[in-house]
């Protein structure tokens, strides 16, 4: 039995030039630098993040 897709969104009118000029003023910014001390300490972070295990109490 087939199932419907649903419709994906599309901007239009006043939306859309909104969003246009918004993602055509982001072409002219600069992308953050990240040093490689600080690349290192958001690696070791999320590696623990994934790595996290909540104990169980029980009574």
């Amino acid at each position: 039995m087939a199932t419907t897709i649903k419709s994906i969104p599309v901007l239009s009118g006043e939306t859309a030039e909104r969003f246009i000029k918004l993602a055509e003023s982001n072409n002219d910014v600069e992308p953050t630098v990240i040093s490689a001390e600080m690349r290192d300490a958001i690696s070791k972070m999320m590696e623990r993040s994934r790595n996290f295990r909540i104990k169980t109490v029980t009574e």
